[in-house]
């Protein structure tokens, strides 16, 4: 894909296999129109990188500008056992642009 996406930081958490066989850190992105996009950043080293500087919520509130890499379409199945269907887009070069002016 390539393309960039420019938004707000509303969700953060770092997810991860309890056998550690993956991890991953999941933000979810709000662009100025309101459009929330579920990204994963699946690089190792740059969630290192945002957890060690950030805590374990990396970049929460944040104004953030990533790179999309490709997606995929899966489902979600939520705590009450209802479940959806989802897009998440797996991202790269998570720059921080600092918190938001009050207006955002």
């Amino acid at each position: 894909m390539g393309a960039v996406l420019t938004g707000i930081v509303r969700s953060s958490r770092v997810i991860g296999a309890e056998d550690d066989s993956y991890q991953f850190l999941a933000l979810d992105i709000v662009t100025e129109r309101g459009v929330a996009y579920v990204c994963q950043v699946w690089d190792i080293e740059q969630i290192s990188d945002l957890v060690g500087h950030y805590g374990d919520k990396p970049l929460l509130d944040h104004r953030v500008k990533v790179t999309l890499l490709n997606y995929s379409i899966g489902t979600r199945k939520f705590k009450d056992g209802s479940s959806a269907p989802q897009v998440r887009f797996r991202i790269s070069n998570v720059r921080d642009l600092g918190l938001p002016d009050e207006e955002e």
